[in-house]
C-alpha cells in the first residue's frame, strides 16, 4: 500500500514537472497581452488522468495551475486568478480522468478503441478548461474587445485561437504516448 502511494505521488510530481517544462516551450500569440499560448502543457495531465483517474488528474492540474501562476502571474482580480490558473487545468484533469476505466479497458482489448477514448477524454477535458477561461475572459477582460464586436464572440474566438491547436496536438500525442505507456507500465487498482 505504501509503495503504491509513493508511486502515485512520484508520477504526479513528474507530471507537474513536465507541465512546467512544456509551458516554457510554447508559442505565444502575437495579439495576446496576457496568456493565450499554444502548448503541450495539457499532455502530461491527460496521460496521468487517463492512467490514474479524475482525482489524480484534477490534483495534478490544480497544482500545475498554482505553479504556473507563481512563475508568470497576471492578476486582475482574485477570482480571475482562480479561473485562469488552477481551475482550468484542474477541470481538464478531472474531466479527462472520467474516461480512465474505458481507456484502460481499451488498452487491454482494442488499441483503436483506447485511442478514440483518449481523444474524447482530451476533448471533454479541454472543453471544461475552455469554459473556465471563457468565464474569466467575459468577466475580467471584456475591455479588450474591439469596438462594435460582441464580448462573447471575441472571447470565444480568442480562447479557441490557442486552445484549438493545443487540443489537436495533445489529442494526437496522448493517443501515441498513453497506450504504449499503459502497456509498458500497467496500472494496478
Amino acid at each position: 500500500m505504501r509503495n503504491k502511494k509513493v508511486l502515485l505521488i512520484t508520477e504526479t510530481a513528474i507530471t507537474i514537472a513536465l507541465c512546467v517544462v512544456l509551458n516554457f516551450i510554447a508559442i505565444r500569440l502575437p495579439f495576446s497581452t496576457a496568456g493565450g499560448s499554444i502548448s503541450l502543457t495539457m499532455l502530461p495531465i491527460a496521460i496521468l488522468a487517463l492512467r490514474r483517474g479524475p482525482v489524480w488528474g484534477c490534483f495534478a492540474g490544480l497544482l500545475f495551475g498554482l505553479i504556473d501562476f507563481m512563475i508568470d502571474p497576471y492578476i486582475v482580480h482574485w477570482v480571475q486568478v482562480i479561473l485562469d490558473y488552477p481551475a482550468p487545468y484542474g477541470l481538464f484533469g478531472l474531466f479527462c480522468g472520467f474516461f480512465r476505466k474505458p481507456f484502460l479497458a481499451g488498452v487491454e482489448q482494442n488499441k483503436a478503441k483506447a485511442a478514440a477514448i483518449a481523444v474524447v477524454g482530451v476533448v471533454v477535458g479541454c472543453i471544461a478548461r475552455f469554459i473556465s477561461h471563457c468565464a474569466s475572459g467575459a468577466i475580467f477582460f471584456a475591455e479588450y474587445t474591439p469596438e462594435g464586436q460582441s464580448v462573447l464572440a471575441y472571447n470565444l474566438a480568442y480562447n479557441i485561437s490557442y486552445l484549438g491547436p493545443s487540443l489537436i496536438a495533445v489529442a494526437i500525442l496522448a493517443t501515441i504516448i498513453a497506450i504504449p505507456l499503459c502497456k509498458a507500465l500497467p496500472v494496478e487498482d
